[in-house]
C-alpha cells in the first residue's frame, strides 16, 4: 500500500465519521437562524396588527422585543435598531398641551412607527411599500370612544379616591321603623 492510498483511506474514515457530525451542526445552525427569523417576523406581525393602538399591551411588548431580537453588531439589524431608537426617543419626549401640538406629536409618532416597520419589512424581505406601512390600520371608532371613556372613568375614580374622605354626622332619631306601618314607631 502506497502512502497516497494510506492517506486516502484515512481521509475516507474521517469523512465517514465527521460527515454526519458536520451535517448535524449545519442543521442546528440553520434551525437557529430560522428560529431567529421567525421571532423577528412575529415581532413585525404584532406591531402591524397593533399599530393603530399604540397603548395596546401586545404593541408595547413587541416594541420591547425589538432590542432582544435584533443584534446591533449586524449591519442589517442595526438599521432596524436605529429606526427603533428614533421612535423610542420620540415616545419619550413631551408633546405639549395644546390640541395642535398633540396632533403634530401623534403624526410624528405614526411616521416614525412607519419607519420602524419599513426597516423591519426590508430586513425580512417582505416587499411592503413604505406608504402602506405609514398609513393607519383599521381601528373602529367605537374602540377609540371606548378607550377615551375608560380613560375618563379612570381619571374620575382617581380624583374621587385621592380626596380625603369626609363623613357628615347628622343628629336625629335613628330608631328602626315598624315595617307594617310606615312612619310608626315600635312600642316600648
Amino acid at each position: 500500500m502506497s502512502a497516497g492510498q494510506l492517506w486516502l483511506g484515512i481521509a475516507t474514515i474521517i469523512a465517514v465519521f465527521a460527515g454526519p457530525v458536520f451535517a448535524v451542526q449545519v442543521e442546528k445552525y440553520l434551525e437557529r437562524n430560522r428560529a431567529a427569523e421567525n421571532r423577528k417576523l412575529d415581532v413585525f406581525r404584532r406591531l402591524m396588527v397593533t399599530r393603530a393602538a399604540p397603548l395596546n399591551v401586545n404593541h408595547i411588548d413587541a416594541l420591547n422585543l425589538i432590542e432582544a431580537e435584533y443584534d446591533p453588531r449586524k449591519a442589517s439589524d442595526k438599521m432596524v435598531l436605529d429606526r427603533w431608537h428614533e421612535y423610542w426617543d420620540h415616545l419619550n419626549t413631551r408633546h405639549g398641551g395644546t390640541p395642535a401640538e398633540e396632533t403634530i406629536w401623534r403624526d410624528a409618532r405614526a411616521s416614525k412607527m412607519g419607519d420602524v416597520l419599513y426597516e423591519m419589512s426590508q430586513y425580512l424581505d417582505l416587499g411592503i411599500d413604505r406608504s402602506v406601512l405609514k398609513r393607519a390600520s383599521y381601528y373602529p371608532q367605537y374602540l377609540e370612544t371606548l378607550e377615551a371613556e375608560n380613560a375618563a372613568i379612570r381619571k374620575a375614580l382617581v380624583e374621587m379616591y385621592s380626596r380625603p374622605l369626609r363623613v357628615q354626622i347628622v343628629e336625629g332619631d335613628l330608631a328602626p321603623r315598624n315595617p307594617q306601618q310606615p312612619g310608626a314607631r315600635p312600642a316600648s
